[in-house]
């Protein structure tokens, strides 16, 4: 009887410790998810999402004035106005796309934290689902946590890119504004007056 009580014990501690090596894998793969996480955020401050902002709703209020003050003169444009303005405009869902991500990404970030820490616990107390495993649900946040760092790291030359853009046009489009503030200045000056 003994002997087999001594078999018994070593089969379940056999299995404890082959379960627990397993777990440690998962719980290793966890913390590596959340030094990730932090590279992740450490690559979100070195975008500047409140200059993005800025230059978007710069664009918008740009754009919405010209084109709403050519249609009150009348005015036509050639090609070379046309492309200018055309391309001016361009840029806006980059800007847009770079300050809304962002905070995705962020907000992300903090929920994904969140996540991983009941996913520990949950894999710690044997208490997950019966429907999930702890490598299904480690490899579902992998996916995710991989993907925002990926997405991270190409934010900032995303923005770079952008705004060289912008810096080349802006100036331009100040000019062009200035000139079409005083056609509707000669057109105000010209209008009849009751």
């Amino acid at each position: 009887m003994k002997k087999h009580l001594i078999i018994g014990i070593a089969i379940v501690a056999f299995f404890s410790a082959c379960k627990s090596e397993k777990h440690d894998k998962d719980l290793t793969e966890i913390n590596n998810l959340r030094i990730k996480l932090v590279k992740t955020d450490s690559m979100l401050k070195n975008v500047d999402r409140e200059e993005a902002e800025r230059i978007a709703t710069e664009l918008k209020n740009n754009t919405q004035f010209i084109q709403f003050n050519i249609n009150k003169i009348g005015d036509t444009l050639d090609f070379k106005t046309a492309l200018l303005l055309n391309n001016y405009r361009s840029l806006l869902p980059a800007f847009e796309t770079v300050a809304d991500n962002h905070k995705r990404i962020s907000t992300a970030i903090d929920s994904t934290n969140t996540t991983l820490n009941n996913l520990e616990h949950d894999i710690q107390n044997n208490s997950l689902a019966k429907n999930l495993t702890p490598e299904s649900c480690v490899e579902q946040e992998s996916e995710q946590v991989n993907e925002m760092y990926e997405y991270a790291g190409t934010m900032r030359s995303s923005l770079d890119r952008a705004k060289v853009g912008y810096d080349s046009l802006a100036p331009k489009i100040s000019d062009y504004m200035k000139v079409l503030n005083q056609k509707l200045a000669d057109k105000q000056a010209g209008a009849p007056k009751n």
